[in-house]
């Protein structure tokens, strides 16, 4: 189950190596955004 999920995310990595990088950059982006917007509002 794990290894074919693995297979799938590599494969799809090859794929669409810049899209998936550029989804996960934005992720941790707006995660961080809103981490820090927290924490300006609470101090």
């Amino acid at each position: 189950m794990m290894d074919r999920l693995v297979d799938r995310v590599l494969r799809l990595e090859h794929e669409t190596p810049f899209l998936d990088r550029a989804v996960l950059a934005l992720g941790a982006f707006s995660i961080t955004l809103s981490l820090a917007g927290t924490v300006l509002l609470y101090t």
